[in-house]
């Protein structure tokens, strides 16, 4: 996910790593924080 974040143009930031899964946090050109959590199966 976050080389699809980084070909869509955007910089990931902070990662990460926690009981069941994986989260990372960027911000998009008008500067709004998003999240995505991935959770592992």
């Amino acid at each position: 996910m976050r080389q699809r974040v980084q070909d869509a143009g955007f910089t990931p930031g902070e990662h990460y790593d926690y009981e069941p899964g994986q989260r990372f946090y960027f911000d998009d050109h008008d500067s709004i924080e998003y999240e995505v959590v991935q959770y592992d199966s």
